[in-house]
């Protein structure tokens, strides 16, 4: 997928109304995460993976960060995204499969929180930009 400069311009004026709350909207996606698959979960055994726990906010924050800076650095995501994808791929070893469902959580966490943004505009977005990541970030994306 190659995003065109007003489907960018969209995603970044979205992205600016999601990175104040970062933390807590990530937070929400991962507990959503932790709570929906056991597979997932084992992922954050030396976490604290109860609602809103320092780890989960922190966490949290982090992933909703780096979909932010897929979001600037889109044109060049694989070359930005290389350091988490080496994490991610070589040392922790993230199924696809978990990729997707923690998609799924943050698309269900930014449609609850931000209803209106998530029109049928943003809709036929969102999907292939995540799964976009998810590619990358799993040592498969093409950018």
């Amino acid at each position: 997928m190659t995003l065109t400069d007003a489907e960018k311009v969209l995603a970044l004026s979205l992205w600016e109304k999601i990175a104040p709350k970062a933390e807590t909207l990530g937070a929400e996606a991962m507990d959503s995460l932790t709570t929906s698959s056991k597979e997932a979960a084992k992922y954050f055994e030396k976490f604290d993976i109860s609602k809103n726990s320092p780890d989960m906010l922190a966490h949290g924050g982090k992933i909703m960060n780096a979909i932010g800076d897929a979001i600037k650095n889109y044109d060049k995501l694989k070359e930005s995204m290389a350091t988490l994808t080496d994490l991610h791929v070589n040392t922790i070893h993230v199924t696809r499969d978990l990729y997707e469902l923690m998609c799924q959580c943050i698309v269900a966490v930014m449609s609850k929180h931000f209803p209106e943004e998530f029109d049928d505009t943003m809709a036929a977005l969102r999907k292939p930009f995540l799964d976009e990541v998810c590619r990358v970030l799993a040592g498969s994306g093409e950018k």
